[in-house]
């Protein structure tokens, strides 16, 4: 997959595409859908697929005050958009020249000039330009001007549920973990370089590895989860902590995942971690004594949970 980070160097390929268009926040099961789509309908048309999207989520320009909006980093963003056959990437940030762009000057300006569009794949809610007019019944009006054909994926339901990026948002932070796994349609990642804290974990008999959440990631609901974490390709049982350590009064949201069986060094590394389970609620201790035993239980519940469900 070839990834531009401008749309006027796609268009130097001189090539007959189909471009699919989305925020793709989360790669849920609609975008993987959607996409895997679209990249069959471009194998029919005998046409280069490419997904065109954003580096950053639109609603941080359109709507500043809304934080924690982001479902995905762009790195895992771009390997699972590698993962579904696509054969270019067009990766650009949402800006002051998109967001008051119309939607017609859009279509035409960054879409069709100098490109052979033969078709443009969209899901049934996107919206697009100035004040977001547009929408696939402006870009149906357009294929008749442009030439070209368009798709439209219908929602995309599970278990009578609409997977949408806002309802997975709004499972992570009631803590729903699994409601948000089976929309994602793969556990839930969040990503870090690991940093060297206070080693309290370490102090009680059990090191973790430290790192804080970007503030343009969605904030998951404070707790305890059984995880699997991902330390250079390899995946290993762990449990991991979101939250602001109360019992040692810490301000900062932050995660740490305690790895068993690991004892290697990895600071400044980094890890990938996957939050497969809930355990329970964060809580402050009265004593270090009491944190160790519940601690110890949590452990002990980890490996109960992987030995009835997911080895390794």
């Amino acid at each position: 997959m070839l990834i531009f980070d401008s749309i006027h160097e796609i268009t130097e390929l001189h090539r007959e595409v189909g471009i699919v268009l989305g925020t793709f926040d989360g790669l849920h099961i609609g975008h993987k859908t959607l996409i895997e789509t679209h990249v069959a309908a471009c194998k029919r048309l005998g046409v280069k697929s490419v997904v065109f999207t954003y580096s950053n989520h639109p609603r941080e320009l359109t709507n500043p005050e809304l934080k924690s909006l982001r479902l995905i980093a762009v790195e895992e963003k771009i390997l699972r958009i590698e993962e579904l056959g696509v054969d270019y990437l067009v990766l650009i940030e949402f800006d002051e020249t998109l967001m008051s762009t119309e939607a017609e000057r859009f279509v035409g300006k960054y879409l069709i000039d100098g490109m052979d569009v033969r078709l443009i794949s969209v899901g049934f809610d996107f919206k697009f330009g100035r004040r977001a007019a547009g929408n696939p019944a402006l870009l149906q009006k357009l294929s008749k001007q442009y030439g070209y054909e368009l798709l439209v994926l219908e929602p995309v339901e599970i278990e009578g549920e609409k997977v949408s990026s806002s309802a997975i948002r709004k499972h992570l932070r009631h803590g729903e973990i699994k409601e948000a796994q089976r929309l994602l349609g793969r556990p839930y990642a969040v990503s870090g370089i690991i940093k060297k804290g206070k080693q309290l974990g370490r102090q009680l008999g059990y090191p973790t590895a430290n790192f804080m959440i970007s503030s343009q990631m969605t904030l998951i609901k404070p707790g305890v989860y059984v995880s699997e974490t991902e330390y250079q390709g390899v995946r290993y049982h762990s449990l991991t902590n979101v939250g602001y350590n109360p019992t040692f009064n810490q301000h900062e949201l932050s995660i740490e995942t305690y790895i068993l069986d690991f004892n290697k060094e990895i600071y400044g590394e980094m890890l990938t971690v996957f939050l497969v389970d809930r355990l329970r609620d964060e809580a402050h201790f009265n004593s270090v004594q009491e944190l160790v035993e519940v601690i110890d239980a949590d452990v002990a519940k980890a490996k109960r949970f992987y030995f009835d469900h997911r080895p390794l």
